[in-house]
């Protein structure tokens, strides 16, 4: 289950194992939230998933006020957090 969009903190993240059907530089995309373990990708039931490239991803991250260095302290953040 998704936690709350509205009340975490969360970026935007590629899944660079998960390549779009007909574009190998695009990657499905994820939620990461900030001191929660893991990543949870988006589309699924009867929603299709989104794709995007390195730029578009960054590019979104940053119109919601997180910029690179942020986005990259949130992800350790979700990496070392405790399962």
């Amino acid at each position: 289950m998704l936690p709350d969009l509205e009340k975490e903190t969360w970026v935007y993240w590629l899944d660079r194992k998960s390549h779009a059907p007909d574009d190998r530089n695009s990657f499905r995309v994820s939620f990461v939230f900030e001191n929660r373990s893991g990543h949870y990708p988006n589309g699924g039931k009867d929603v299709l998933p989104w794709y995007w490239n390195e730029e578009t991803c960054a590019k979104k991250n940053y119109e919601r006020g997180f910029p690179p260095d942020l986005v990259v302290k949130i992800v350790e953040s979700s990496m070392f957090a405790k399962h």
